[in-house]
């Protein structure tokens, strides 16, 4: 770009930004001298175009007093209701210039005004235009998703909640959500799940904590907590009238809870040598990740040294990189991957779900592999 036509770009944008401080300037008049003829379109203007808004005089004024705010949103029509407000009160100027931040701008005036259904109406707004394919709101992903999760799981909306989570975890497949936040609202799943079959999960998960104590005992006791988690999740989820419900669920749960345990009893504690000797710095290990280190750890170049290292302080060190251990991993890979990209590879059944539990759970490969990560208490 030429300094011509720079500073013709330039003058464009000055004329704008020129014309919308004279239209605020109208506005604000407006407010002062003759607030009942504002409109719902200049109130929105108004607030959206006015970065320190909360902390106006007028501020809850110009809120209450837009028609959306007066009117009650019912459960049918949240998701609609705010979309259609907009268009009712639209103009070329408001058009162009509403964004994600402006719409970010209500959910908070509406939060701070204890309008709760309508702040969640924007944010329904929010998500239809991310899944609309709008690159502009992309960036909303994560808030709108876990503000819309939070809600629906304290209202009766159990099934909405439920549906949030699904579009949390493809979100989370595609990059938009980050694997803390999806991993730290994923044992949700099972609570609203039986939650809306009118069940308490509560009674459920303890006889599965009960059992895995007895049955696997000091393997099962010596897990992070973490860990425990997913694993009693799994099982709740392994149970045979579950797994016809969500043949997925329980095999995810178990690959995180392997995750997990690698994550926080090796990998965390020597993330430096780990990531180094690897040439990537993962913020967890998944099975491949452990697969790769695995194979890394046999071999006699300077990182499979290091990796050997660390391996020989786990009570496994012998075994862990065995031929048994890395098929079992390979399982894991294949049928995570045709859960994660079920569009394409065809929907998790029954049967594969059943084949996996036989390979990983049934097999007693699980607690054996769990058990073999566990850190050499010295004598």
């Amino acid at each position: 770009m030429n300094d011509e036509t720079r500073d013709a770009v330039k003058r464009i944008f000055d004329e704008m930004e020129s014309e919308r401080r004279e239209r605020m300037r109208h506005l604000e008049a407006k407010v002062r001298d003759c607030p009942g003829s504002l409109t719902d379109r200049d109130r929105l203007e108004l607030v959206v175009g006015n970065p320190e808004i909360e902390s106006v005089p007028h501020f809850e004024m110009l809120v209450t007093s837009l028609s959306f705010a007066k009117e009650t949103v019912d459960p049918e029509s949240v998701k609609t209701a705010w979309k259609e407000f907009l268009t009712s009160c639209e103009s070329p100027t408001l058009s162009e210039e509403w964004d994600l931040a402006s719409d970010r701008v209500m959910t908070r005036c509406f939060e701070r005004l204890g309008k709760t259904d309508h702040s969640i109406a924007v944010y329904e707004h929010i998500l239809s235009e991310i899944i609309g394919g709008d690159p502009n709101y992309r960036d909303g992903a994560e808030e709108c998703l876990f503000r819309l999760f939070e809600y629906y799981t304290n209202s009766t909306s159990t099934r909405r909640a439920r549906e949030i989570l699904t579009l949390i975890r493809t979100f989370n497949e595609n990059g938009l959500v980050s694997d803390a936040r999806y991993y730290e609202v994923l044992p949700q799943e099972t609570e609203l799940f039986c939650r809306e079959l009118g069940q308490a999960v509560d009674q459920d998960r303890r006889l599965a904590e009960e059992r895995l104590r007895l049955e696997n005992g000091g393997a099962f006791e010596n897990l992070h907590p973490m860990t425990k988690g997913y694993i009693i999740d799994a099982e709740l989820w392994s149970d045979d009238r579950m797994r016809k419900l969500d043949p997925s669920a329980g095999p995810r749960r178990w690959a995180l809870g392997i995750e997990a345990e690698f994550h926080y009893k090796v990998y965390e504690p020597y993330r430096k040598e780990l990531a180094s000797a690897l040439g990537r710095s993962p913020k967890t290990c998944g099975p491949r990740d452990i697969i790769d280190l695995l194979k890394l750890s046999s071999s006699s170049r300077v990182a499979g040294q290091v990796i050997s290292q660390v391996f020989r302080r786990l009570s496994g060190h012998e075994t862990l990189a065995s031929l048994s251990n890395l098929d079992a991993l390979e399982v894991i890979c294949e049928h995570r991957n045709q859960i994660a990209h079920a569009t394409t590879l065809g929907p998790y059944t029954l049967n594969r779900c059943n084949a996996f539990l036989e390979t990983i759970r049934e097999s007693g490969w699980l607690y054996t592999f769990l058990s073999a990560l566990q850190p050499i208490r010295p004598e």
